[in-house]
């Protein structure tokens, strides 16, 4: 594989994640708001942690799924981060929920 055909690959990689990337904090602002999707951009940063780009579209992945769930801004961006699997969360969540 040439050198070209191998960085004309990795620039259509980096476009295809940015795309995802628009369309993940664009359903997070239809469920929140702007201003929380601008947020969750600039706390989930990549160039913040300790992880790359990709696992940083994941977190926005399960940011949304937490959101869609209804669970609350602020818990769903902690909860995003923890490491832990999006059904492992909402099944604790729910439980807790189910208490009250």
């Amino acid at each position: 594989m040439s050198i070209q055909k191998i960085i004309k690959e990795m620039q259509a990689r980096g476009t295809q994640i940015r795309k995802e990337e628009q369309r993940l904090l664009q359903e997070i602002a239809k469920i929140t708001s702007v201003e929380f999707a601008e947020q969750a951009a600039d706390e989930l940063d990549s160039k913040k942690h300790l992880y790359d780009f990709e696992e940083y579209i994941s977190i926005l992945q399960k940011l949304k799924t937490l959101l869609d769930a209804g669970m609350p801004n602020c818990q769903a961006i902690e909860m995003a981060q923890s490491g832990l699997n999006v059904e492992a969360i909402l099944h604790f969540y729910n439980r807790f929920n189910r208490r009250r």
